[in-house]
């Protein structure tokens, strides 16, 4: 069961994307083999606080489910806590890497944790079947990138804090075309189009018509209503001036 993925996500929108709690405890009234979490949420920013924590965790310990935890996008901004809800549930896997947070998609470095001991066996058993080694190269950067872990977290905040300012200015001032919940925490947002068509046709336009590649909400089972911005780039900026001067004269 993919909780907090699309089969809460399309009725969210109007709850800054706040998964329902009481849903969660409903669907695990019935027998339940997993829940899969993602703290920052993809695509909507979303962060829990503490007191929801809490409530969820007091949940899954209530009928005893394993809780598989995406936390690759945790860490940013710089001042974001990482749930590493591993160390708050025994039931729980904790997944994180370097790929989002660190920038460094390109090495596919990750890391499972929990202290279920069976279920990290049956993992192990699994990932011995396709690959059972990193390669060194892979090795040797990522321990070069640990050693500058903090500096490569505050380049991306800093990258990541300019994307944020740049698109609250542009749908500032295309309100009448999109609004948007800031993400609570994360590289991604998920802003709502206002326009005509639904996002789907507006990708498909700005594809044949600009050469630029949107992320349509159909993408993740949300509707047709939003479109997913990556926001930690260096060039983002740059892509919203070429979205922005496409709107400004193809709608």
């Amino acid at each position: 069961m993919a909780w907090c993925g699309d089969r809460s996500l399309a009725g969210k929108a109007g709850k800054n994307w706040v998964p329902d709690l009481d849903e969660l405890a409903g669907l695990l009234s019935n027998p339940t083999k997993a829940v899969i979490a993602t703290f920052p949420q993809n695509p909507t920013g979303f962060m829990p606080d503490e007191a929801y924590l809490s409530t969820f965790l007091a949940l899954l310990e209530r009928s005893g489910t394993l809780l598989f935890s995406d936390e690759i996008y945790a860490g940013l901004p710089a001042d974001t806590a990482v749930p590493r809800l591993a160390d708050r549930y025994e039931k729980a896997v904790s997944l994180h890497g370097l790929s989002k947070t660190c920038g460094l998609p390109g090495l596919r470095f990750g890391w499972l944790a929990s202290r279920d001991m069976e279920t990290m066996r049956a993992l192990t058993r699994l990932k011995d079947l396709f690959n059972c080694y990193v390669p060194a190269p892979v090795a040797f950067l990522a321990d070069i990138a640990f050693r500058n872990e903090e500096k490569l977290i505050r380049r991306n905040s800093d990258i990541l804090e300019a994307s944020i300012k740049a698109t609250e200015a542009f749908i500032t001032r295309h309100n009448n075309l999109f609004s948007w919940v800031p993400p609570r925490a994360g590289t991604v947002a998920f802003p709502r189009w206002h326009g005509p068509g639904g996002t789907q046709a507006l990708s498909d336009r700005m594809v044949s018509e600009a050469s630029i590649a949107l992320a349509p909400s159909l993408c993740f089972d949300a509707g047709d209503e939003h479109v997913r911005f990556g926001l930690c780039r260096r060039s983002f900026p740059d892509s919203l001036a070429a979205l922005e001067k496409f709107i400004s004269s193809a709608l």
